[in-house]
């Protein structure tokens, strides 16, 4: 088997990352799985671990850095104005809204202003890493190994300015995981074949991830926002997790039953990004609900139809904003 035969499983990666997202921020209790759901926000890592992955293949099939900014904005654009448009009327009505809020919220900058109110740190953090990815190709692809490694260590060390501001941190610190996307698909596009030696070192790098995640929680509990040591480990457990999603979709692949499996998660990954938006929403919108006498009694319902809602308005905001897209975005044909 080779690297590239598990980038097969790509979208499997991303359904995996926005469940495992989504399970971190309900507000339920979940028992037995509170370890995992403790460190749900790993999912992020995923999606820009994968999404540097995307940008490396999609530099390389075209060098044109302007029409792969169009690509990115033709494909999250669209999507995000709808959603944020309908999240503002939504903080309008809870009464939570006021003017620089939405101006900073609908250009994507207001987690960057440090004055609250953000939808959510990640859009913003996507946004500006599509910035960078031109910069993060060119250094991986032609530098040398030693370099390499130096600008990798460069990016890990551009957070620290950052400790003690959790608004910055919380993007910033994700700069080598996203780079770690690029480094990956490089190797993807070689068609390398996965060696003991590899599975040996991505075993370790994953083992060392996770002792870090319990070093943390039991002796830097008082650092762990200000110093962003829950984001860390991520950058070792990453990538072999999504090797290891890889592998388990391809042994449920073999089986009629259990491919049913796979295919879910890869169809909630082609979706990903609507998840990402709509399951914050869907959330607030119960929050709120809880909150009023008639509603309260009823929360495993209001849960229940949320989940249930959140897969059909995926579907919707996708239809609205192709159609928007269209239209935005026209070019003529030959």
């Amino acid at each position: 088997m080779t690297f590239k035969d598990l980038l097969r499983y790509r979208s499997a990666w991303l359904g995996v990352a926005l469940i495992w997202v989504t399970f971190y921020h309900l507000p339920v209790d979940s028992g037995p799985f509170d370890m995992l759901k403790a460190i749900g926000y790993g999912g992020v890592d995923i999606c820009l671990f994968a999404s540097g992955i995307g940008c490396f293949f999609s530099l390389s099939k075209d060098a044109d850095v302007w029409a792969f900014y169009k690509r990115r904005l033709r494909r999250l654009g669209p999507t995000y104005l709808l959603f944020i448009v309908v999240w503002l009327a939504f903080r309008l009505a809870i009464g939570q809204f006021d003017l620089q809020m939405a101006l900073g919220n609908l250009l994507a900058l207001q987690n960057f202003t440090g004055h609250g109110g953000e939808f959510n740190w990640y859009v913003s953090a996507i946004f500006l890493f599509y910035l960078f990815a031109p910069y993060f190709k060119l250094i991986a692809e032609r530098e040398s190994r030693a370099r390499t490694t130096l600008f990798f260590v460069f990016l890990v060390a551009c957070s620290v300015p950052f400790w003690h501001a959790d608004h910055l941190l919380i993007a910033v610190s994700r700069l080598p995981i996203f780079f770690l996307g690029f480094l990956f698909g490089k190797v993807c596009r070689t068609n390398k074949t996965i060696k003991r030696t590899h599975v040996v070192l991505l075993a370790v790098s994953l083992v060392l991830g996770l002792a870090a995640i319990l070093a943390v929680d039991r002796f830097g509990a008082d650092y762990i926002w200000s110093h962003g040591l829950q984001w860390y480990p991520f950058i070792l457990i990453t990538p072999p997790l999504c090797l290891l999603i890889s592998l388990f979709s391809s042994l449920l692949s073999k089986t009629k039953w259990t491919r049913a499996i796979v295919s879910f998660f890869s169809l909630c990954g082609e979706y990903s990004f609507e998840l990402y938006l709509l399951h914050f929403f869907l959330i607030s919108v119960v929050n709120v609900l809880l909150k009023l006498p008639a509603f309260a009694p009823h929360s495993t319902l209001l849960w229940l139809g949320a989940g249930l809602l959140l897969f059909f308005l995926c579907y919707l905001l996708r239809r609205v904003a192709n159609g928007l897209s269209t239209l935005l975005f026209q070019t003529k044909k030959d």
